[in-house]
């Protein structure tokens, strides 16, 4: 759910946050895997949570391209080094994990979650 998409539901999420409490968690991040796909303008799924599956996670955005990517994991508290890792890790396979990120309700605000 981007924010402005029409699938985007703010009162929906505030409610889902109510009882939130700040922890470390993983962050997904999933794309394409078709042949042939233009890594520069594929669209990304960044989530949080999930760690085991996809059940509880929860869709941060969905940036197109690596530029998109690499200026929505700045926004999170990651090390550079985690945000490059990702990068290179995307340009060969379709799914990526950075395990132990602070989710706060103050990050989730700044996101428009």
């Amino acid at each position: 759910m981007e924010v402005g998409s029409r699938d985007y539901d703010p009162h929906a999420m505030a409610l889902r946050f109510t009882n939130f409490r700040e922890r470390s968690t993983v962050v997904r991040i999933d794309r394409s895997d078709s042949p042939g796909i233009d890594l520069s303008t594929v669209e990304y799924s960044v989530t949080f949570g999930g760690a085991k599956d996809d059940v509880g996670a929860v869709i941060v955005a969905k940036p197109k391209g690596f530029d998109a990517l690499t200026a929505l994991l700045r926004k999170l508290p990651m090390a550079t080094a985690d945000i490059e890792t990702a990068i290179r890790v995307l340009t060969s396979q379709p799914r990526h994990m950075i395990p132990d990120v602070t989710v706060t309700r103050e990050l989730l605000r700044s996101l428009g979650l």
